[in-house]
């Protein structure tokens, strides 16, 4: 759970009987993988430097990984490699496991209206941006993650998926 304005920029996660067990002073999209690591882009903060892509870390710590310009950003969904994929700021970026950030695509667009990113089989991507459906091809993403994250069934069991035929 995330708290982002009047004063406040922190997550917390929380056990299934409601009590708090972890903060972080970040909040951002965050994507769990299969060994339960949590990260994703984070939303800027005016009282802080410029907006990163973040691992929080179990004890409470954060990881850093590349800053991150702009601010307005698709929803991510998570590889079966651990690679996040987004748009934000004209880019769509991929950012492994290690924190390196790799371009995809970019153009010079600021669009604010846009859809999450679905993540098809044989590493296609595709997402709405304006009155646009962007699709790629060859992406050299793998196929979508295949586990739950820990709201269960409110995101149907994984990240964000379409079927494709």
């Amino acid at each position: 759970m995330g708290s982002h304005g009047y004063g406040e920029f922190s997550s917390t996660l929380y056990d299934r009987a409601g009590r708090a067990v972890q903060d972080w002073s970040s909040h951002g999209m965050m994507l769990v993988d299969r060994y339960g690591t949590i990260r994703g882009p984070e939303f800027g903060d005016p009282r802080r430097s410029a907006p990163m892509f973040r691992v929080f870390d179990s004890a409470g710590s954060l990881r850093a990984g590349p800053r991150l310009s702009g601010h307005d950003t698709t929803y991510p969904a998570l590889d079966g490699d651990g690679n996040a994929v987004f748009w934000r700021d004209g880019k769509l970026l991929a950012v492994d496991t290690d924190l390196r950030v790799r371009e995809l695509f970019g153009r010079d667009d600021r669009s604010v209206a846009m859809s999450r990113v679905l993540l098809l089989d044989g590493g296609r991507l595709l997402f709405a941006l304006g009155d646009e459906l962007l699709v790629f091809r060859d992406t050299g993403l793998a196929a979508l993650d295949t586990v739950p994250w820990p709201c269960g069934d409110g995101n149907i069991h994984g990240n964000p998926v379409v079927a494709f035929e």
